[in-house]
């Protein structure tokens, strides 16, 4: 197999074992692939044995033959470790051929497991959810396409509109958002929202000159404060290789994320890239 990107799109799972002894589980996933960086879901608050994500992540492929695809669910919680709700493993041996999955599997069988991007639609597969005993509980339906490395040299636009439900991090009064903007060892700063609390209106756009070695837009989020450091409101890292191969991503939420992981409100973000020959 060849380097590149792995897009996974995540849509949904259905009769996943609710791990949450009262209320409903907060799935999330986690998607590794090798020794590339570990990709991680939204959370869906008491989303319990049927959420619904319809998120897409990417997954780099650094060799001619990484191990497998492992997608471990987990419910997030509050306090304490968070519960493993099951994997799906998905062996990846090689083959350059394009290849349709095959219905719902345990797991995949040797061979060509992924698809080229020349196939314009790509049917979703449900796969069988295992339990750490080995038994299987539910199943989770994704759809999975390949993409070979390739340089996208261009200029990327970012809209960045809005903030929502962000959290607080003054006690006494509304905070101030602001966000930095990092892509291609380029920055910018957004304006800071005075007592804009958590939900801030931006419309602000921020062009960055990409060189070909660019594959995230990172955003973090911070509170203004006069007389201490600015505090942290949370990161989001936004996926740019929809945004190099289409040309523009509609404008979308995309989730907030804290220090350990824990969800943190969403900014609202729009994409769009030009190349360069």
């Amino acid at each position: 197999m060849p380097e590149g990107h792995l897009e996974v799109e995540l849509l949904k799972a259905t009769g996943l074992k609710d791990v949450e002894a009262f209320g409903k589980s907060d799935p999330y996933a986690v998607l590794t692939c090798g020794s590339a960086p570990k990709q991680q879901s939204k959370v869906l608050p008491d989303a319990g044995s049927n959420p619904v994500w319809n998120e897409t992540l990417l997954v780099e492929i650094h060799s001619d033959n990484p191990p497998e695809l492992l997608i471990s669910l987990f419910d997030k919680e509050t306090k304490g470790k968070d519960e493993p709700m099951g994997t799906v493993s998905e062996p990846m041996n090689g083959s350059k051929a394009p290849c349709k999955f095959p219905p719902v599997l345990p797991r995949l069988s040797s061979g060509p497991i992924f698809i080229w991007m020349e196939e314009k639609k790509v049917p979703p597969t449900k796969y069988k959810v295992q339990l750490a005993n080995g038994k299987f509980h539910g199943e989770l339906e994704v759809r999975l396409k390949f993409y070979p490395k390739k340089a996208y040299k261009g200029t990327l636009t970012v809209k960045l509109l809005e903030g929502r439900d962000l959290v607080s991090a003054d006690f006494a009064s509304k905070t101030d958002p602001y966000a930095v903007l990092k892509c291609d060892s380029q920055q910018h700063k957004s304006k800071v929202m005075k007592n804009a609390g958590a939900n801030p209106v931006w419309n602000e756009t921020f062009v960055f000159e990409t060189s070909g070695n660019a594959t995230n837009l990172e955003v973090a989020l911070f509170d203004k404060d006069t007389f201490s450091k600015d505090d942290p409101l949370g990161d989001v890292t936004i996926p740019l290789l929809k945004a190099f191969i289409k040309g523009e991503v509609a404008p979308m939420p995309y989730q907030v994320l804290g220090k350990a992981g824990q969800p943190q409100g969403n900014i609202v973000v729009g994409l769009s890239f030009t190349s360069k020959a």
